[in-house]
């Protein structure tokens, strides 16, 4: 099953979609590193009820590795995202050979590129998902016949340092009219998850929150019991 189709089938049967993120830092939290397993991490997510798995494989800021794209299918038969900064086909290939099914394609870092990008994700048979800050950027991929969007509640360009709110959700997502709209970052509550669903959001991807807790799997239970 495809992302986007994940996340209408658990909307048709009343359920909050939660994409559950894996990574092994988190750039604001110098002193946090996780060095398990992401596929054990990911069967948590996929047993606690959690629609889609996300994984961050950036090395440079993130500490990810491709090697955990493969770790984490062996584990969870869920749809799984791969974030990177990506810019080039040959990433997009790359995650698709260790078994990703979508890939994160942010906006404001690829202009004229993003197009191309998006037809080259769908021609290998994987989904595209575009990151987006603003409503200038939505409307740019709009105009793209595009319809499947992250809107980032960070600032993705200062690694996710700044703590960013829901509110971006809430001022963007009702206008992406006949669009499939995932709120992340800076989802730590379920009154965060309420707002970013209340105003159009279709899904939420939730990482650092789960990272960062003692039980995931209960927190993943909590979130979708609203």
């Amino acid at each position: 099953m495809k992302l986007s189709e994940a996340i209408i089938a658990a909307k048709k049967e009343g359920k909050v979609p939660i994409i559950a993120e894996v990574k092994r830092k988190i750039p604001k939290l110098k002193n946090f590193h996780f060095d398990g397993s992401a596929g054990k991490m990911a069967k948590k997510y996929t047993d606690a009820g959690a629609i889609a798995i996300s994984v961050v494989v950036e090395p440079e800021f993130f500490g990810g590795r491709t090697e955990d794209i493969c770790d984490i299918k062996k584990c969870s038969s869920l749809p799984l995202l791969v974030k990177d900064f990506t810019r080039s086909e040959e990433q997009i290939e790359k995650f698709k050979e260790h078994g990703a099914d979508c890939v994160l394609l942010i906006a404001a870092h690829l202009n004229g590129k993003l197009k191309c990008l998006i037809e080259y994700s769908q021609n290998i048979g994987m989904e595209a998902l575009v990151e987006i800050k603003s409503l200038d950027e939505l409307d740019y991929v709009m105009k793209l016949n595009h319809r499947f969007i992250e809107i980032n509640n960070r600032n993705i360009d200062a690694f996710e340092k700044d703590e960013g709110d829901v509110q971006r959700t809430k001022s963007i997502a009702k206008f992406a009219k006949n669009c499939i709209v995932i709120s992340a970052s800076s989802i730590q509550t379920t009154e965060d998850i309420k707002i970013a669903m209340q105003y159009g959001s279709d899904a939420v991807l939730v990482g650092t929150a789960l990272m960062l807790s003692e039980n995931p799997q209960k927190t993943i239970k909590k979130f979708m019991k609203l």
